[in-house]
């Protein structure tokens, strides 16, 4: 198996230990980088960007990629000064959510703060829609 897809694999299996969650910082590391720059030159690229939401990310808890499975249908839009647009939960019913590009790559993930029992969304394609 690829060492890319074996960590991918890794990643997304549950657990704590600290073989999965140096998978999913890596595959995580790697997600973002190929898909928040998406063609830019690499002058343009925000570095910082990558770093704050990878602080933003418990890698104690599986992080896995699509767009396959699909993410919900609709998603309500997290908003944040430090990291911008393109970043969802799952509606709770009482938020207005949005319909999402259910075809484009994304990142399902937990974060450190905030209800971190509520898997978070990073559709990068989304920000791009959004700005």
């Amino acid at each position: 198996m690829p060492q890319q897809v074996e960590e991918t694999t890794l990643a997304a299996s549950t657990g704590g230990d600290q073989k999965r969650e140096l998978a999913r910082r890596n595959v995580a590391r790697v997600f973002l980088q190929k898909h928040l720059f998406d063609n830019l030159p690499h002058d343009a690229r925000d570095w910082e960007l990558v770093r704050r939401v990878l602080q933003c990310i418990d890698f104690t808890r599986p992080v896995s990629f699509g767009p396959q499975p699909t993410v919900p249908p609709r998603l309500v839009a997290l908003r944040s000064a430090m990291l911008g647009a393109g970043f969802f939960v799952e509606p709770d019913g009482t938020t207005p959510s949005q319909q999402v590009d259910r075809e484009a790559p994304y990142m399902r993930y937990f974060a450190v703060a905030g209800d971190a029992a509520i898997p978070r969304y990073l559709i990068p394609r989304m920000r791009k829609e959004l700005t």
